[in-house]
């Protein structure tokens, strides 16, 4: 019988090397201007690993595999319909909260389908291309806006009554210097749409700088939701973007410790059996726009984000950005427990005190530095769920739209 570990050989590591060092094009591809690199990093491998990988290539999935052979279902026109009529209801209750939709131009109206009549009536149109948006006016000189980014799913449907009550809040807590802003991107790729590739990183960076650059914004808070979390790193390590970015909330993250096998196998790989399992393997890894965007768009060295580029405030009066991260104990997406104790804990705590190790679970949130909000008994985005699971999230963002 063939061991786990006998399964890996040689080239099955420099495949994975290839794509996730180099991107998605150079999976199994020869590439001779990195070969001598890729001959390097593998040498180091086996130093690590205390032997010799034995040659040749066995046939199992690597990530880089999984992910490039991520497949969906095509939906019938029922579906399609049903979904049309879920973002009517989203429009109107954005509009009744207070907010404005900034449209494509007219002649992109056919380039997302179901189509979105409602759509037209509005009289604001977006500064870009591609990029759509609700938008709430910012006034004020001494607070920052919220630019805040969705997840997969079907669009803004089940954020509109977390941004309801986000808007209240900061308009509760802002001076009487004026409003608050609020920008919230759709990323209609991820949102069970028929409609173009999403953006490739560069084009997507770009296109909210001119939107921020539209308002007047030239700083924010930034507020991202799962699948967001990756576009979200982009703007951390874009050295033209990173400088507008103060306070940051990560809401069920996907870009923390991604080298690990459990984001990846989870949404595409897993068999689902339980119900929220289902759930997630029909409505997001099953959508056509979620498995092109995850085969053809995904880039492990640029999504990943690790702790110290996040830039987090050490000490209260030092430079550095606050950030908290929003994890939930059943997340059946992300590993939350090794994802906590990764940017709350050192390698000593997880092995020495088991007791301390938990202990950033229960950490009481002060709005300084990294800090974590533990959700023990939700699962993957039931934090918007429930006003009482909103109200702490919401909290932070609206102190850190204060503090920076």
């Amino acid at each position: 019988m063939v061991s786990e570990a006998e399964c890996i050989k040689r080239d099955n590591v420099k495949d994975f090397i290839r794509w996730s060092l180099f991107g998605p094009d150079h999976i199994l591809e020869q590439d001779q201007q990195h070969e001598e690199e890729i001959e390097t990093y593998t040498v180091e491998i086996e130093k690590l690993i205390g032997r010799k990988l034995s040659p040749g290539r066995m046939d199992v999935k690597g990530l880089g595999r999984l992910l490039n052979e991520a497949g969906g279902s095509h939906r019938s026109l029922l579906w399609y319909s049903c979904i049309s009529v879920v973002d009517t209801i989203t429009y109107c209750r954005m509009l009744y909260n207070g907010f404005h939709f900034y449209r494509n131009s007219f002649s992109r109206f056919f380039t997302v389908f179901p189509f979105r009549p409602v759509t037209i009536f509005t009289s604001y149109r977006s500064p870009v291309r591609h990029l759509t948006y609700w938008h709430r006016r910012h006034t004020s000189k001494t607070q920052l806006p919220v630019l805040f980014i969705h997840g997969i799913g079907i669009g803004m449907y089940p954020y509109a009554g977390f941004l309801r009550e986000l808007n209240e809040q900061l308009q509760a807590d802002a001076t009487d210097d004026g409003e608050i802003g609020i920008i919230a991107l759709e990323i209609m790729a991820v949102s069970s749409r028929i409609t173009n590739p999403a953006l490739e990183k560069e084009v997507m960076i770009s296109e909210i700088m001119e939107i921020m650059r539209y308002h007047g914004w030239d700083k924010i808070v930034l507020v991202s939701h799962s699948y967001g979390s990756v576009i979200a790193t982009h703007l951390l390590k874009s050295d033209r973007f990173a400088p507008l970015i103060g306070p940051a909330v990560f809401i069920d993250p996907v870009s923390f410790l991604l080298h690990l096998p459990d984001v990846a196998y989870n949404f595409i790989a897993r068999q689902p059996a339980r119900a929220n399992e289902y759930q997630l393997w029909y409505f997001g890894s099953q959508d056509i726009g979620v498995a092109h965007t995850l085969a053809r768009r995904f880039s492990w060295v640029d999504n990943i984000i690790w702790k110290e580029e996040l830039g987090v405030k050490v000490e209260k009066d030092q430079k550095g950005r606050n950030v908290t991260v929003v994890l939930s104990g059943k997340d059946l997406i992300v590993d939350t427990e090794t994802v906590g104790q990764y940017l709350m804990g050192s390698s000593e705590v997880w092995t020495v005190d088991k007791e301390a190790a938990q202990a950033w679970k229960i950490r009481p949130w002060i709005g300084c530095g990294l800090e974590t909000l533990w959700f023990e008994d939700l699962d993957h985005a039931q934090v918007f769920d429930s006003e009482t699971t909103r109200r702490p999230v919401i909290k932070a963002i609206s102190v850190y739209s204060k503090t920076d």
